[in-house]
């Protein structure tokens, strides 16, 4: 195989690979371009504040969602975002947990009742 042969099917590897997983990101409420400006503790906390939103927005009081709206407004725009301290996204992990302990104890509740 040649050279140039060779580098081309590198080449067309690394752009499947990347769009591979730029979908897998997607699904897990990430977004590819962040990646390299953000850490990782807010790129997390970006997921759980979508996560809630998408699929659990009906438990969320008003002030929950106020919150949750404001950090994905400052992660949103590029200048307030690489500002923003790693701790930013500590009451997005806090409003996860409290939910999701909320809907395991009304779960438990629900099976408790039906056994």
């Amino acid at each position: 195989m040649k050279r140039q042969e060779q580098h081309w099917q590198i080449t067309r590897q690394q752009i499947r690979d990347t769009q591979a997983t730029d979908a897998w990101l997607a699904q897990q409420h990430i977004q590819a371009q962040r990646l390299n400006d953000t850490g990782t503790k807010l790129i997390q906390a970006e997921a759980r504040a979508r996560e809630l939103l998408a699929h659990h927005q009906d438990f969320l009081t008003e002030a929950q969602k106020q919150f949750i709206a404001s950090f994905l407004r400052r992660m949103n725009n590029k200048h307030t975002r690489q500002r923003l301290k790693a701790d930013a996204g500590n009451g997005i992990f806090r409003i996860h947990t409290e939910l999701k302990r909320r809907l395991h104890r009304q779960l438990n509740k629900d099976r408790a009742a039906q056994a």
